[in-house]
């Protein structure tokens, strides 16, 4: 079970910085300046979502962590 939840795990962190570099790569082309404010707030709201989903990723892998470890002792 552990192992197929880190599969798992492993493919959202892969999504999850290709997110990002789209959103990074829009965010730092020289046409950014010029997007309608609705544009720019939906691309921010992207990011506070992607933010939400790391912080996610990263307790669930926590959790799995401490649990393995309860499970070996």
């Amino acid at each position: 079970m552990r192992k197929y939840l880190f599969a798992h795990l492993k493919r959202f962190r892969r999504i999850k910085f290709h997110l990002r570099g789209l959103i990074q790569s829009c965010k730092s082309h020289p046409l950014w300046d010029l997007q309608p404010p609705e544009f720019v707030s939906y691309v921010e709201d992207l990011e506070g979502q992607l933010r939400t989903v790391e912080s996610g990723i990263y307790e669930f892998q926590m959790e799995l962590e401490v649990n393995s470890m309860r499970g070996r002792m």
